[in-house]
């Protein structure tokens, strides 16, 4: 993941390794949720505010919110969404 500042807020440029991925989730045909945050902090540990790609800054208390890439092959497959701490 990088980040950098653009007109108007932040670019975010993602990117996931799908091989590496299947090694650890396995089959790639339904729905994963994660998250993408950009904290801005011009000085190191000094956090003026953080953003979120979806959901909320307090994701890591309730990941229910995060975003989600659905793998379905027509995008249309209902995902079963849990969290679990």
């Amino acid at each position: 993941v990088e980040s950098h500042p653009c007109d108007g807020g932040y670019g975010i440029d993602l990117n996931i390794p799908l091989e590496s991925l299947k090694k650890v989730v396995g089959d790639l045909s339904g729905c994963l949720g994660f998250d993408v945050s950009v904290n801005d902090a011009d000085s190191p540990g000094k956090r003026e505010t953080q953003m979120t790609w979806a959901g909320t800054t307090d994701n890591y208390l309730n990941p229910r919110y995060f975003g989600a890439l659905n793998f379905a092959p027509d995008g249309n497959e209902k995902a079963l969404r849990l969290a679990l701490h």
